[in-house]
């Protein structure tokens, strides 16, 4: 636009590939440089290293004159941030640390592991974790795509203590060791920011390109089931607009085809802008890169309700490059922008080549703006930090409160006092709020307080900060607490009081406010929700609000025990809500025949009048869609009586559906119809294909094949198919095996190591390597082996391992050892002890926590939680093996014979690893090979330890986290 410049700042070969990028305060550009992302065909090159590199001008003349290779050692980098001593780095499947805590660009130690469980999916590998950056409230944030789930959490955790990410934000702070899913749902962030009112904002893909990202929502994402089962509606795009014709294919929206619209469907890389010494028209707007469009759009925020609502503006930036593929746009303390650009002719689907030479980096900056020099915060007084973290524009601010938090790990701080925060000006309270909380000098007290003050978002960001600590109930049957405490002590600080000042503050004017409340429903112990959804839910201007009534659904939908659904009916009669009230009574309705007291307590709470009663048919209609029939409720002609005079059709349609159940039930063919439709929702076409198969109705088999290719669905069918004895059904699920949802081919394999014949066709896939080895269990492997058939076992040895049972002397062994390690035993181990005999007995092959060797798996993140996992594969490590840990036994023309780890083997010579070294062996020179049916790990490994030894060494391998 006139009035703006923009330079290259940079380009190939000083910067190649870029993927992400993080600017620091002294202006710095470190670039996060992805050569391990490949072609489709072979999706990642782990063969190469990814880079970060730290690009800076020294002389001011808009171009980069300085490069420092940061570290060139990391693979599938995706996102990068700095802070906190050191530098964040996003690389699949773990977020790494690499302390740097005198920010002399040279690593002072190697890369820490700090959470792990970011799959990437085997097939779609564009849509992984990526992006970091630090919120106002100190945590640490990223995102992740929907098509690469995972269970993510600190190193080590158990499967319970992780937390499922299928798509949103996630956040973790380094301090408490804490992690939490934010949002659920949409198909791809890839670009997030917050307002200056510390609202976050996020950018995605295809089913909507801008979200509010409300803690606890679950967002709309096509062609999936959301992680809670209960949440039944999802929270649409925060936008009033599309960017592509959503009349057509969004495939159908390229090369210019969508240029009046915004450009197209995919975006990446996002900005709100707080350069107030830009054109007024572009202060706090939102910029983010339109990768088919070849833009950057623009979006004015506007309060909407409780939330907000983005509207389209004139794009900023336009490139006539075909090459053009931006990635991240980012302020700078100078007041410019710098925009990074991939530089190639593919990806978002474009699959046309991966060119690993090419990258730029382009800087921004408005000509009129006065000049701006940079502050250098590291040498800034602890004074001096604390007035810019305040007073200082939202740029400086951020960069201030960065350097104050490392400052105040350092036990090096200088804050203003809560009484002195609440005397500052208006626009700086905010501020001054954020600075004190990263320093953690806020008391429960003072944020009591802010809960009257008159500006909204301070009376927001009181409810945030008073319920902070307390885990998020995403609805998914996973609760995350800060590692080793239990949930009570961690919402300890729950106490009458302060519950009651959260209840009477659903009466606030400000509907952003009721949203603050409403996120933290999904915090607070089941017990305390229902008054506060209460106090919530009699508010009827907010019965359309976009958000309201979904964000309290979520806070209410995981209490499915018997007296809560009780106490839902009585909710049902108290809300003002319609959208909540069919919610509720769907989820009463959906458990009817556990809980009948409670679906008959809504239907006598509902016929109190029409309003009531259409939302209990609605609700219930849907609650029981796909179900055959169900028990006649009491009080049914009573709410069907209130009903009588609706001339609603789709109140008939409900009411002529729920009278069939109640009848003689839905006939056959109208489940098949329901199962069959394309235009039927994912979770009612499950619901009718679980009765047709209870009914074990004709022509079953082949409605179930035919639903092998439909994701999610076909999870249901294997699960009907298992009950059906034919060798053919086997081998049609392995060839839909990839269609299958990577959270559910668990599930598949399960149903394939049911039956002989199923599982030879599974095995065969291993071979032929359309399964991979590793999605086979040890506990499945054992099943497979159980059916005693030759051809199977011989197939199941060649291609996955071997399977054997225990000695009766090593499986009495197992069972003394496991009546000897008792909890109450362990909880007096010295765990530190335990580390030096790992270090001792283990290292040598195993690594624990990013020590140890690399011969035998890596323990990090085994089963080390389940004492019969660790018992079965210390004391008789040879009863469950996989073929790559099988030993190999090598004879040798010099007469030696050597056994261990084949690691590599061509027609020039074989590699042999050991517990002591590495031999490598010309070929000519190798008589004979065998392999071992045992594994490499010795037996007897515990033999010489005295009782306290293994107790310690047993608790050590048990700790979710490295000890001293």
């Amino acid at each position: 636009p006139e009035g703006f410049t923009a330079t290259l700042f940079a380009a190939e070969p000083d910067v190649q590939n870029p993927i992400a990028t993080t600017i620091d305060s002294a202006g710095r550009v470190w670039i996060a440089e992805n050569y391990t992302y490949a072609e489709r065909s072979q999706r990642f090159d782990l063969s190469l290293d990814d880079r970060v590199i730290v690009l800076e001008d020294t002389d001011g003349d808009g171009k980069s004159d300085t490069r420092t290779v940061f570290t060139d050692s990391v693979k599938m980098l995706t996102g990068i941030t700095v802070g906190q001593g050191g530098v964040w780095l996003m690389c699949p499947p773990q977020l790494l640390f690499i302390p740097d805590a005198d920010g002399d660009l040279v690593p002072d130690g190697p890369p820490q592991v700090k959470l792990d469980g970011f799959d990437v999916a085997k097939e779609n590998y564009h849509n992984f974790a990526n992006g970091l950056s630090w919120g106002p409230d100190s945590w640490l944030y990223g995102r992740c795509g929907a098509s690469c789930p995972g269970r993510i959490g600190v190193p080590g955790s158990t499967d319970t203590d992780r937390v499922p990410v299928q798509g949103g934000i996630w956040r973790y702070h380094p301090q408490r060791g804490t992690v939490e899913v934010l949002t659920h749902g949409t198909t791809n962030p890839w670009g997030h920011d917050w307002n200056a009112s510390g609202d976050l904002f996020f950018i995605n893909t295809v089913n909507g390109h801008f979200w509010h990202a409300i803690p606890g929502a679950h967002f709309v994402r096509p062609h999936t089931i959301d992680t809670n089962p209960y949440s039944y509606q999802l929270i649409d795009m925060h936008a009033d607009h599309w960017h592509f014709d959503t009349g057509k294919s969004w495939t159908q929206s390229r090369d210019g085809a969508a240029n009046d619209l915004g450009g197209g469907h995919a975006h990446i890389g996002m900005m709100i802008n707080h350069n107030y010494d830009w054109p007024e028209k572009y202060h706090d707007r939102v910029m983010m890169i339109n990768m088919h469009g070849r833009r950057i759009n623009v979006e004015k925020l506007s309060r909407n309700g409780s939330g907000y609502v983005a509207s389209h503006e004139k794009d900023f930036i336009l490139s006539s490059d075909t090459w053009f593929r931006g990635m991240e746009i980012s302020p700078a303390p100078d007041g410019s922008v710098y925009l990074i650009d991939w530089s190639d002719t593919g990806e978002c689907h474009d699959h046309t080549g991966v060119h690993r030479t090419s990258g730029r980096v382009f800087k921004i900056w408005y000509e009129d703006a006065p000049a701006k020099s940079i502050i250098d915060l590291a040498a800034a007084s602890g004074d001096d930090l604390a007035r810019l973290a305040v007073e200082g524009d939202e740029l400086t601010s951020r960069f201030a409160r960065r350097h104050l938090r490392d400052r105040h790990l350092l036990g090096q701080t200088s804050v203003p006092k809560f009484e002195l925060m609440m005397q500052s000006p208006q626009g700086e309270k905010l501020r001054a709020l954020w600075a004190l909380n990263a320093v953690d000098d806020l008391e429960v007290g003072e944020l009591l307080t802010l809960l009257d003050a008159p500006d909204v978002d301070l009376r927001c960001w009181g409810v945030r900060l008073l319920t902070d600590d307390w885990p998020i109930d995403n609805g998914d049957g996973s609760r995350h607490f800060s590692v080793g405490d239990p949930a009570e002590e961690q919402l300890s600080s729950l106490d009458s009081a302060t519950f009651r000042r959260l209840v009477d503050l659903a009466d606030d004017k400000s509907a952003a406010v009721r949203l603050s409340l409403a996120t933290a429903l999904c915090r607070l112990p089941h017990s305390n929700r229902f008054e506060l959804a209460e106090a919530l839910m009699r508010h009827p201007s907010d019965a359309d609000d976009h958000n309201l009534p979904l964000m309290v659904w979520y806070g209410l939908s995981p209490l499915g025990e018997p007296e809560h659904l009780t106490s839902l009916a009585t909710l049902f009669g108290t809300s003002q809500w319609s959208q909540t009230r069919q919610l509720i009574a769907r989820r009463i309705a959906d458990k009817c025949e556990e809980v009948p007291e409670a679906f008959e307590s809504l239907l006598r709470v509902a016929s109190q009048n029409s309003n009531l009663a259409e939302d209990a048919a609605l609700g219930a209609a849907a609650g029981l869609a796909g179900r055959r029939k169900v028990t006649a409720p009491d009080n049914w002609p009573a709410v069907e009586s209130a009903l009588a005079s609706s001339d609603s059709a789709a109140i008939q349609a409900a009411v002529r559906n729920l009278n069939i159940l109640f009848g003689d039930g839905r006939t056959i063919d109208e489940l098949i119809k329901i199962a069959r439709s394309g235009e039927e929702p994912l979770e009612r076409r499950i619901a009718a294909l679980e009765s047709l198969v209870d009914a074990r109705a004709e022509g079953l088999k082949e409605l179930l094949l035919s639903l092998l290719n439909t994701r999610f669905l076909n999870t249901a069918a294997a699960r009907g198919l298992s009950e059906i004895n034919d060798p053919e059904i086997g081998k049609k699920i392995v060839e839909n095996y990839r269609r299958f949802h990577p959270s559910e081919r668990p599930q598949a394999i399960s149903v394939l190591a049911t039956r002989p014949a199923w599982a030879k066709a599974l095995l065969e896939a291993v071979r032929s390597e359309k399964i991979g080895r590793d999605e086979i269990s040890a506990f499945q492997a054992r099943q497979i082996a159980a059916f005693g058939d030759s051809q199977v076992t011989q197939l199941l040895e060649e291609n996955w391992g071997q399977v054997r049972n225990s000695s009766a002397e090593l499986r009495k062994k197992i069972e003394q050892l496991k009546a000897d390690l008792t909890p109450t035993v362990l909880a007096k181990a010295n765990k530190a002890e335990g580390r030096k005999l790992f270090t001792k007995s283990c290292a040598v092959c195993h690594k624990l926590y990013g020590e140890g060797a690399t011969l035998g798996p890596d323990l990090t993140g085994a089963q080390r939680s389940n004492m019969d996992f660790l018992l079965e594969n210390i004391v008789d490590p040879s009863a469950v093996v996989t073929a790559q840990f099988r030993a190999t036994i090598l004879l040798l023309e010099d007469g030696r014979t050597l056994s261990g780890l084949l690691t590599n083997a061509d027609e020039r010579s074989v590699t042999l690893a050991t517990q002591q070294e590495t031999f490598t062996i010309p070929a000519e020179e190798v008589i004979d090979r065998r392999t071992s049916p045992n594994s490499t790990m010795p037996e007897g490994l515990l033999e010489q330890m005295t009782p306290e030894q293994i107790r310690d060494l047993f608790a050590y391998l048990q700790s979710t986290s490295q000890v001293d």
